[in-house]
């Protein structure tokens, strides 16, 4: 997996918000948050992220070390 947002990789597995909010048990207002790099989901969340994107927790989360906010910052 290549660096990506959240975002990016909810829409590269062409997911919608409403379904992966739904999926992994969380609120659309909290998928916004994780996706704008505001909220830093639980190890439960970031397992069900995991298992609705058919891929590792790492593979996630280490992969998508950008954030939309490290982006607007230039970090």
């Amino acid at each position: 997996m290549k660096n990506c947002t959240m975002k990016e990789l909810r829409i590269s597995k062409k997911k919608s918000r409403t379904e992966t909010a739904q999926h992994v048990k969380i609120s659309l207002s909290y998928l916004d948050m994780i996706e704008a790099g505001t909220r830093q989901p639980s190890d439960t969340i970031k397992r069900r992220f995991a298992e609705f994107y058919n891929c590792s927790p790492l593979q996630i989360f280490l992969s998508c070390e950008t954030t939309q906010s490290c982006i607007k910052s230039n970090v």
